[in-house]
Order: C-alpha cells, then sequence, then structure tokens
C-alpha cells in the first residue's frame, strides 16, 4: 500500500498521479506522512501579476530629486532671503519637475506645487525688498 507524500491519501499501486492532488507519484510512500496543514497540498505556482496591475519601478535618483525640490521649495516659501529663494525657488520647480517626468510621484507633485507657492511668495518679498 503506498500513499501520496504531499496530501497523504492512499494511493493505488501502478498510478502515475495522485487521485486527490494530482501530484506526481514518482516517489511512494509506504507510510502516510505526519504533515502540518500547510504542507497537504503542493505549493501554489507563483505567477506575475498582468501588465495592467505591474507597477513600473522608480528611480532612486528620481526620489532623491524630488525631496531635494521639496526642500528647496519649502526654504523659497519660508525663508524670507531676498534673490536667494527666487533661486531656490527655480531650482525647486526644475528638479521636481524632472523627477516627475521620472516617475517619482506624489513627492515630485508635492514639490512641484511647494516650489512654485515658494517661487511666487518669493518674488513678492524680493519686488517689496527692492521698492
Amino acid at each position: 500500500m503506498a500513499f501520496c507524500e504531499y496530501c497523504g491519501k492512499r494511493a493505488e499501486e501502478g498510478d502515475n498521479n495522485c487521485t486527490a492532488c494530482g501530484a506526481k507519484l514518482s516517489v511512494m510512500a509506504q507510510q502516510p506522512q505526519q504533515q502540518s496543514q500547510a504542507w497537504q497540498q503542493p505549493p501554489p505556482q507563483w505567477q506575475a501579476p498582468p501588465p495592467w496591475q505591474q507597477v513600473p519601478p522608480t528611480n532612486q535618483s528620481a526620489k532623491t530629486k524630488a525631496g531635494v525640490g521639496l526642500g528647496l521649495g519649502l526654504f523659497a516659501l519660508f525663508m524670507p532671503i531676498p534673490f536667494l529663494d527666487v533661486i531656490a525657488g527655480i531650482v525647486g520647480i526644475c528638479l521636481s519637475a524632472s523627477a516627475r517626468k521620472e516617475g517619482a510621484g506624489g513627492l515630485a507633485t508635492g514639490g512641484l506645487v511647494v516650489s512654485i507657492l515658494g517661487l511666487i511668495s518669493a518674488i513678492i518679498f524680493t519686488l517689496n525688498f527692492l521698492i
């Protein structure tokens, strides 16, 4: 009498596949194995998700650009230093836009928005400083 090594069910002599789980019966055990519940079925095969569910990989340098762009935008928004905050706002916009094209996602969009707001406030502050 033989038993399937995957599910432990009785198999008839001469069978090639287990009738319960479908596993190949090339190696037969003479006694049913006492296995945990998790090992009673063959492990599932990993399948790649369909193309529409796959997330494109993001570039680490794009995330770094987005973070620096956000930081420069915050600097331009909250540091009232004439001319320097205007430059920080422009560089923040450039870095965030570049990171957004490379697929950095929400961080790049946030950096772009904050940099634009920082540039606007920096221009207003610089104009008030000059007048």
